[in-house]
């Protein structure tokens, strides 16, 4: 990969502007050499990340023999080294720019890699060790902003030291609580979180209390939205509601609310009414009341009625929480006997989880990096021999 980044030149902005290119132009005489190099440094990065994210968790159970709430502490430590080496790396790319940005991480996280599997590290020096690994194999490129919903999340804490707890469990307990009306009134808060959230981010490509690689890393031409659940509902309503998402992905939530009974009845949200104009993707679990767009009202009118480039895929042997943490810890909990293997199957189901989480991790990195960045693996055309356990909906 070093030797790659070699021959990769450093586009300005300015050329960006001006130049109106064709999709067939990198494959010129003279840019090809440049297309085949910087699709192979990204192929070694990208997939030197997943390698080593997905082997961490399998070294420190099998080979230190940690158990699972032991090697919570060496992931906790890679995790919090990895979001300082994202604004380490964006102030350095500022300065010594992105190339050699680039070979001096990549050498670094080799340097690093070496000692932490071949040196005879006690558990003590293996927790040490991870917080350089981790600094230095940063992430994907994308600068992440997650949105708590007060008043509906269990807790949100703001910086003041004031908790706000949730509303819902007192009106749940209201004998004449119209349901529909109140999910409307979430869903409308949630969409409303979403716009100030993006609001705020304006302002903060210009906020001096910020690192200058971080602030400038703020592409707000660029914005995908994910959610589980509600939060896949508020992500295609929103996106629906403001055109500066330009993506969007509903990982199993229903697009329908129920009638006043909470039980009956089928009302359309107006995402599902109007369709949308912007790529989206609809990945739906083995839930009774999930599976593809065939099988759920919202998510039918919303694929009928949409312009935009759109997919649908379903996770074979999963449930509702199949694409949360839950499918990687509730696993682990089961084999110590801290849940029975039936409460795991109603909330993960009985597919693998290693597959899971790998296939949830690669489709909607695909999908933002084929609508965001220009990157396209081609996932998402069919169906797909790496994934016969996800179902391509026609």
């Amino acid at each position: 990969m070093l030797v790659l980044r070699r021959g990769i030149a450093d586009p300005t902005a300015d050329q960006r502007r001006r130049e109106t290119a064709s999709p067939t132009e990198i494959f010129r005489p003279g840019l090809l050499r440049v297309t085949v190099f910087g699709a192979l440094l990204g192929l070694g990065s990208h997939g030197g990340y997943y390698a080593l994210t997905t082997f961490l968790p399998t070294y420190l159970h099998t080979t230190r023999h940690l158990s699972v709430m032991s090697s919570s502490g060496h992931l906790a430590v890679f995790i919090a080294a990895s979001f300082l080496g994202y604004l380490a790396s964006g102030w350095l790319s500022d300065r010594i720019g992105r190339r050699r940005n680039v070979v001096l991480f990549a050498l670094c996280c080799l340097v690093t890699l070496i000692p932490y599997l071949l040196l005879p590290l006690d558990d003590l020096g293996t927790l040490i060790a991870g917080a350089p690994l981790g600094f230095f194999f940063a992430s994907r490129g994308y600068v992440v902003v997650t949105i708590d919903h007060t008043y509906e999340a269990s807790e949100v804490a703001f910086p003041n030291g004031d908790l706000a707890t949730s509303v819902f469990p007192d009106l749940l307990g209201q004998a004449d609580l119209d349901v529909t009306d109140v999910l409307r009134t979430s869903l409308r808060t949630r969409v409303d979180d979403t716009r100030f959230v993006l609001d705020e981010l304006g302002g903060l490509r210009h906020d001096p209390r910020l690192p200058a690689g971080l602030a400038a890393s703020l592409d707000l031409d660029r914005i995908g939205m994910a959610g589980h659940s509600a939060g896949g509902f508020t992500a295609v309503q929103a996106m629906h509601d403001d055109p500066r998402i330009a993506a969007a992905v509903n990982l199993d939530g229903q697009l329908h609310f129920p009638g006043p009974d909470g039980h009956t009845g089928v009302v359309l949200p107006t995402v599902a009414q109007d369709g949308l104009d912007r790529p989206f993707l609809l990945m739906g679990t083995r839930n009774e009341d999930s599976g593809d767009y065939h099988h759920q009202p919202g998510w039918d009118a919303l694929w009928q009625h949409s312009t935009g480039w759109h997919a649908d895929v379903t996770l074979n042997d999963s449930r509702h929480g199949s694409y949360t943490d839950a499918q990687s810890l509730l696993p682990q909990l089961a084999r110590q006997g801290a849940i029975t293997p039936e409460q795991l199957g109603e909330d993960v189901g009985d597919g693998r989880p290693d597959r899971a989480v790998l296939a949830t991790r690669s489709y909607v990195a695909s999908f933002f990096d084929r609508w965001l960045r220009g990157h396209d693996d081609h996932l998402l055309d069919g169906p797909s021999p790496r994934f016969p356990e996800m179902e391509y909906a026609r």
